[in-house]
C-alpha cells in the first residue's frame, strides 16, 4: 500500500525507481554465455530479470539469492540444516 502523501510517498517512489535501475546499459552488450543475477527481492522479478529472460539469458531473481543467503545464515547460527522448502514457501514459492 502506497502512502497517501508526504515524505513516505516520495521515498517509496524513489525506491521503486532505484529498484529497476540497472548497471547494464543494454543486455545486448553481455557476452555469450553470460548470466544475470539480481540482488533485488521483488515478486515477479525486476525489469532486468524479465528482459534477460525474454532474451533467453539465464537470470536469477533476488528471491533465490535471499533464500540461499538465509539458508546459509540459518545453518551457521543454529548448526542445523535450513528448512529450505519452508523458507521457499514463506517467499511465496518465488525462489
Amino acid at each position: 500500500m502506497e502512502p497517501a502523501a508526504g515524505p513516505e510517498r516520495s521515498l517509496r517512489r524513489l525506491l521503486d525507481a532505484a529498484e529497476d535501475a540497472s548497471p547494464v546499459a543494454s543486455l545486448a552488450t553481455l557476452p555469450t554465455g553470460a548470466a544475470v543475477l539480481d540482488c533485488v527481492y521483488r515478486a515477479g522479478g525486476t525489469r532486468l530479470v524479465r528482459e534477460a529472460r525474454e532474451r533467453r539469458i539465464v537470470a536469477v531473481a533476488g528471491e533465490a539469492m535471499l533464500l540461499h543467503q538465509g539458508a546459509r545464515a540459518f545453518t551457521l547460527w543454529t548448526g542445523k540444516p535450513a528448512p529450505i522448502a519452508a523458507m521457499r514457501g514463506a517467499l511465496g514459492g518465488a525462489a
